[in-house]
């Protein structure tokens, strides 16, 4: 496994994107942002997108991107609920 990282110009837009747009209730404008910055990481050979902060789970999203999307926070929040009804979780 390799782990695709943005450029580091893109990494600083992906920050503002946070800070900037999406905590400041510019939800669209930090989504803008967020994809661009994850279908250039597509480009540059990337299989799989893992949104890595809870920002990013929240504007980005199955469908947005041609390859797949891992949101740790939907597989928790599946967990949670999973254990809480005592099944297992798969």
């Amino acid at each position: 496994m390799k782990v695709i990282s943005p450029l580091a110009n893109l990494q600083d837009r992906v920050m503002e994107a946070i800070y900037d747009d999406i905590k400041a209730g510019r939800i669209m404008e930090g989504r803008k942002i967020i994809v661009n910055v994850a279908n250039h990481l597509a480009e540059r050979g990337s299989d799989m997108i893992i949104c890595g902060c809870t920002e990013v789970s929240l504007v980005l999203k199955s469908g947005d991107l041609s390859i797949p999307i891992i949101d740790p926070l939907q597989i928790l929040s599946e967990a949670a609920v999973a254990t809480a009804l005592g099944k297992f979780y798969e």
